[in-house]
């Protein structure tokens, strides 16, 4: 968020447009993550970007697949394994795949891409194995997000720094570690 010019002012204004800085923090469920779509679809792309998880099916019928690369016959009750990643970085169902795009979950009426996390976005599985925890975490990621735009000034002080393509954590502590300067917003 803070990598992206203007992120940061729009999660406030956001949230402040929702009431925020008006409610008591009992009361933060009211408006996250419903009333701020615009994190909301940050925090969507966050996901389709960084999460690896697999997706596990039973085949339920005989099946032939036929790709550039050969066919395959699948038996009934064979288990099929496939990375998320190969759909979160397919061009025909996410455009521009290798880009970052915090709006490319929000709706076009209000400045988005209309991309539609249900359909193109399973970094908490799905059918199912949906996970049954992902609206509490999504509650709980937005939340901590929220409370840190509107709390604190962040920027990155390290001269030269790369965000990991991936969350898995080998590849994360194989980069050198990003510094980041944090200070208490005051009057708030």
């Amino acid at each position: 968020m803070i990598t992206t010019p203007g992120m940061v002012a729009g999660f406030r204004k956001s949230l402040i447009s929702a009431g925020y800085d008006k409610i008591q923090p009992s009361e933060y469920n009211s408006i996250i993550p419903s009333n701020v779509c615009v994190m909301r679809s940050f925090f969507y792309e966050c996901l389709r970007k960084h999460i690896n998880g697999t997706a596990f099916r039973e085949v339920l019928a005989p099946t032939k697949l036929v790709t550039n690369e050969g066919t395959w016959h699948l038996e009934k009750g064979a288990m099929v394994t496939m990375a998320v990643s190969l759909l979160h970085e397919n061009p025909s169902i996410h455009p521009n795949p290798e880009q970052f795009r915090p709006k490319r979950f929000l709706a076009t009426e209000v400045g988005g891409e209309g991309e539609n996390p249900t359909k193109g976005l399973k970094a908490f599985g799905g059918g199912a194995s949906y996970c049954p925890g992902r609206l509490i975490a999504e509650k709980q990621i937005i939340g901590f997000l929220a409370a840190c735009c509107m709390r604190y000034d962040m920027r990155i002080v390290s001269e030269k720094w790369e965000i990991p393509k991936s969350a898995d954590f080998e590849k994360v502590v194989e980069h050198p570690p990003i510094h980041i300067e944090i200070r208490r917003r005051v009057n708030i």
